[in-house]
């Protein structure tokens, strides 16, 4: 069953492909050349995933398809798939890849289609991880959209995703430790491929493109997450987004997601900013900038300030499932720990946890006679009357020397002040008792 005439309804659940060992089990997606199946090893019986070339398609097509699996076979990432077979099957370019399960990220999303900020970010934060693992190849994926991120549940419970579809993929130089063959004719200059909704301005026209538009591809993707809708949804057609591409802004997040921080909002733009140099240079810097912006929304950008000079501040991004595993990252100003997100809840608990940083204060000598003047430099100083500015506050040793003495002065004083009243009494006494009468001492109580 199913030569390289036949169409895509040859292909049915059960059917064993020709000279291989894969049965395929449910049809579970379809590309623009390619079928996608969840499939099993019969002799092994483990699951597979058996991505199949069209029998329609045409040579470039299968030279793309070919280009994939090259790469994927070579790549090892957490946020990528491995593709562990490949070969010819009645006609058809196959290739097999692990079966992660998972769902489609537009599924995992669920009715109201997007996340809360914190959880779209520990979504993002994972994608750009991927996407700064393929960058760093020298490969630029050139096809980031909803469909081609998978939301993967592990055997333990974590959550993770997966970026899928290299079927575009770009060889941008620095690639050929790789040893991928590249294509035996390229992209011609002018030609726009990729997901309109998710291409970057100069993607759609064709010019020549960096890791950049990989960029913009996941600020439209976190766009979508953050407000439930792609930058462009106000135009129905393909051909009115490819026309609005390059010179109309979209509208901000905070439009449709009023909660959303300024912060964050920021980067979403400027990640969806019309010429490449004035986005991020590199997904490790929009992951940066996300992690910041997160700190900046929970904290205040006032505490923020303060935290970036005398804090270590965590900002803990998980769902109420408790997850264990972690991912943590760390910049200058914040750490940002993030746990995997769930794909069943599009919410997430935050926790920000700060502590100050000990300092230990370097130890003095003890006084000694010649540190006089200075112990008479730290006491205050009346306050000047010609408008210049009032010398710095006395320390705290010099004041309790203030107090000790004024206390001093104040019973020194009392006692001479009782001593003048003791003195007049007794002079008082005396001179009535000279004075008083003939039968004897008169004791005078005044």
């Amino acid at each position: 069953m199913g030569g390289v005439g036949d169409t895509e309804d040859a292909l049915v659940p059960g059917h064993v492909l020709a000279g291989t060992s894969y049965r395929l089990v449910e049809r579970i997606g379809r590309g623009a050349h390619a079928l996608v199946w969840r499939g099993e090893h019969t002799k092994l019986s483990t699951r597979v995933v058996v991505k199949l070339l069209d029998a329609r398609a045409t040579g470039e097509s299968a030279d793309r398809m070919r280009l994939e699996a090259q790469a994927l076979a070579r790549l090892s990432h957490p946020n990528l798939v491995t593709v562990v077979d490949a070969g010819f099957a009645e006609g058809r370019l196959y290739y097999v890849m692990e079966d992660v399960g998972g769902l489609p990220l537009a599924e995992a999303l669920g009715a109201s289609g997007r996340m809360t900020p914190e959880a779209a970010i520990a979504l993002s934060l994972e994608v750009l991880e991927g996407l700064g693992y393929l960058h760093a190849q020298g490969l630029v994926h050139r096809d980031l959209h909803p469909e081609n991120v998978l939301v993967v549940t592990g055997e333990d419970g974590t959550r993770s995703v997966r970026i899928l579809d290299l079927g575009l993929l770009k060889l941008a130089g620095g690639h050929e430790q790789l040893g991928l063959t590249p294509l035996a004719v390229a992209t011609a200059e002018g030609v726009a491929i990729g997901t309109p909704r998710y291409m970057a301005p100069e993607q759609a026209r064709g010019a020549a493109i960096d890791a950049r538009a990989d960029l913009y591809a996941a600020g439209a993707l976190l766009y979508r997450l953050l407000t439930g809708r792609d930058p462009f949804a106000h135009h129905a057609s393909v051909g009115q987004v490819l026309a609005a591409l390059p010179r109309e802004e979209p509208p901000p997040p905070r439009t449709f997601a009023p909660e959303l921080d300024p912060a964050i909002e920021r980067e979403v733009l400027r990640a969806l900013a019309k010429r490449p140099e004035a986005r991020h240079a590199t997904a490790d810097e929009l992951a940066e900038a996300l992690r910041r912006a997160v700190a900046a929304s929970l904290l205040g950008a006032e505490e923020t300030a303060n935290a970036r000079a005398s804090w270590t501040s965590t900002v803990t991004l998980s769902d109420p499932e408790q997850d264990s595993r972690r991912v943590t990252t760390s910049s200058q100003a914040t750490r940002v720990t993030t746990e995997p997100f769930s794909p069943r809840v599009a919410s997430a608990r935050v926790t920000v946890e700060r502590t100050r940083p000990t300092v230990t204060p370097e130890a003095k000598p003890s006084p000694r006679a010649t540190d006089a003047p200075t112990e008479r430099a730290t006491e205050p100083q009346a306050p000047r009357l010609d408008g210049a500015p009032s010398p710095p506050a006395a320390s705290p040793r010099a004041l309790r020397g203030v107090h000790v003495f004024v206390g001093s002065w104040l019973g020194v004083t009392l006692l001479t002040v009782l001593a003048l009243l003791a003195t007049r009494s007794c002079s008082r006494a005396d001179a009535t008792s000279r004075g008083g009468a003939p039968d004897g001492e008169r004791i005078s109580t005044r």
